[in-house]
């Protein structure tokens, strides 16, 4: 039998390319190098495009009264910006979350802790890429229509439709909020830190897989109480 060839990592925008083309080099490439800064600069970029593309719907939405109005105070435009404030918190908080509950699962209490760490945390960053196109996705989308025709968060989070936030009553914000998180996307970038974790530390798929699905669960029930 013939040993299975070494694959060779690529760095860089190399490696962003993999996680969606080919996940075993780039789970290879992250095991070598634990690079994560190319994946966190692209995952950032995209959130803040898609921010910025769909603000002015979102500012319709949030300033929206009962006569019909918009009318954008001071108020509104600083809640939206501290939403998303504390989304790209959140985010970098969620690779830690992966990044210790994976590296305990292999190596908790051992000297290889920390380095394990970095690998799942690059893991992580990674993984969310899709995620993060997902998002700019909408956000296209969204900007591609007059901002003035979106009155609910219904509207905003159908815009493209492929979260379960279609299955959601159009009067309940919660509800919409909630589903919104659960989308194909979303799912992708669940997957793929669940098998990098597999092929990279040996972790059982199944705790493999709670751990990103509470942080999606998690971000989904903090996202809806705000």
């Amino acid at each position: 039998m013939q040993p299975e060839p070494e694959i060779e990592p690529r760095r860089g925008l190399a490696l962003l390319l993999d996680i969606l083309i080919a996940p075993r080099r780039a789970y290879a490439t992250i095991a070598a190098t634990r690079e994560w800064w190319p994946a966190g600069v692209v995952v950032f970029a995209c959130l803040i495009a898609s921010w910025i593309l769909s603000a002015p719907a979102l500012l319709n939405i949030a300033a929206y009264p009962v006569h019909g109005a918009p009318r954008f105070t001071s108020t509104v435009i600083g809640n939206l910006a501290a939403y998303i404030a504390v989304t790209l918190m959140w985010q970098v908080f969620s690779w830690n979350i992966v990044g210790s509950m994976y590296a305990n699962f292999c190596a908790a209490g051992r000297p290889a802790f920390r380095l394990l760490y970095r690998t799942f945390f690059a893991l992580a960053a990674a993984a969310s890429l899709p995620s993060a196109l997902g998002t700019l996705a909408a956000g296209i989308v969204v900007r591609a229509h007059d901002p003035t025709a979106y009155h609910s968060m219904n509207q905003l989070a159908n815009a493209l439709p492929l979260s379960l936030a279609v299955f959601a009553a159009p009067n309940n914000t919660r509800e919409v909020g909630f589903l919104s998180n659960f989308d194909l996307p979303t799912m992708w970038s669940v997957l793929l830190t669940a098998y990098g974790g597999r092929a990279i530390g040996g972790i059982k798929l199944v705790p493999a897989l709670i751990v990103p699905c509470a942080v999606v669960l998690l971000w989904a029930l903090l996202s809806t109480l705000t």
